[in-house]
């Protein structure tokens, strides 16, 4: 079976240790049934703000095709939409090209390319899967709130996106969603069934979880307007004078705000690959700290944090707070309360290494690579 894979903006499997949804998905499509995979991605990457390119590959099995990206800095702007319609454009030659796969996979975001992908698999008879990553285009509706082009731009791309996202899902063939909360957003745009593939964890083998004797938390990612920098600020404040916590920030932040407010808490910027994993090596606890109504179901952070046995400190209800719970993954606290905060902290020290030795096993038996090879064996056998 060959199957593309449209991935605008997620890291191509071979070259990185953390890889997304849909590279574990690929993955596990040529470890259990030997598809041919042909990765059709961008120069530009998303996440580090500029171009960085591997080339057009081949491996066994693995190809990758690359696109040239157009870049952006903020990801709500006129650039970012630019590099959409600029990617989906040179897509239709190489989908064209490529036209006799049996299945071709594309994430929301991008709705620009999941539309162009969704016209050229019916043209030449491709069974079209959909990834749900995130709630596009409701997001620009929370967007829209703050100030009058924001409001306007923001009401512009979801007038836009909103039918060119309800054609792409009623003509797919299958619709996979990150959480089941995604899934039942979903229905206000499609009564088709829906799978859920949760993003799942990578594979950290040789590492082991060692207890510290002070207790470092972190956070690693960019902020957006959904995120509670304000809460970890207050929170590192109050444990300012106590020698058993550290704090670390990894994204882009304001690094004056923080350095200057807590000692206790470092701020490193943005971190390559390599960065991320030494510092998750020594985390003990990850912070998934979003303001109230955020439109966030179950973000990466949960499982990047758990693959590495970090206890996970939440401020999302619903599914994240389920997941947490249930597996003892974490605890949920309300996002307008520090102490809430600091007292999670404060809780998970007591089991500090019964607790990361417990949830680092579980995390890889429950949302490992087996879990993807179920979820393929159940959804293309």
């Amino acid at each position: 079976m060959k199957i593309i894979f449209v991935a605008d903006f997620t890291p191509v499997p071979k070259f990185h240790n953390k890889i997304h949804l849909d590279g574990k998905l690929a993955e596990a499509l040529i470890r259990n049934l030997g598809c041919r995979v042909t990765w059709i991605r961008t120069n530009f990457s998303h996440y580090l703000k500029r171009i960085d390119p591997v080339g057009n590959l081949e491996f066994e099995k693995f190809k990758v095709l690359e696109i040239q990206g157009h870049p952006y800095k903020n990801n709500i702007s006129i650039s970012r939409m630019l590099h959409n319609i600029l990617f989906s454009l040179k897509l239709i030659k190489i989908l064209y090209e490529n036209r006799d796969a049996d299945r071709v996979i594309s994430p929301i975001p991008s709705i620009e390319a999941t539309f162009i992908t969704s016209v050229m698999a019916r043209l030449y008879g491709i069974k079209h899967e959909i990834i749900v990553y995130d709630k596009w285009p409701d997001i620009f509706i929370e967007y829209s709130t703050n100030g009058f082009f924001k409001k306007i731009f923001g009401k512009f791309l979801y007038i836009i996106y909103k039918p060119l996202l309800i054609i792409s899902l009623r003509k797919s063939y299958k619709i996979h969603c990150v959480s089941n909360e995604y899934s039942k957003w979903l229905e206000k745009y499609t009564n088709k069934n829906k799978n859920i593939l949760y993003i799942g964890c990578n594979d950290v083998s040789g590492f082991e979880s060692d207890f510290n004797s002070k207790i470092h938390v972190v956070y690693i990612g960019s902020w957006g307007a959904s995120s509670n920098l304000d809460l970890i600020i207050k929170a590192a404040k109050i444990l300012e004078g106590n020698s058993n916590y550290k704090f670390t920030i990894a994204g882009r932040v304001n690094e004056e705000k923080i350095v200057k407010e807590t000692s206790n808490l470092r701020v490193l910027g943005w971190l390559g690959e390599s960065e991320k994993i030494e510092i998750m090596k020594t985390a003990d606890i990850g912070l998934m700290i979003y303001k109230k109504n955020a439109l966030q179901s179950l973000p990466n952070k949960i499982f990047e944090y758990i693959e590495y046995g970090c206890f996970v400190i939440n401020t999302l209800p619903g599914e994240a707070e389920a997941l947490l719970r249930e597996n003892n993954f974490g605890l949920t606290v309300d996002p307008d309360s520090p102490s809430d905060l600091v007292d999670a902290i404060v809780k998970f020290s007591k089991q500090n290494g019964i607790a990361k030795n417990s949830i680092l096993r579980l995390a890889h038996e429950k949302f490992g690579s087996k879990y993807y090879d179920e979820y393929v064996k159940e959804n293309y056998v």
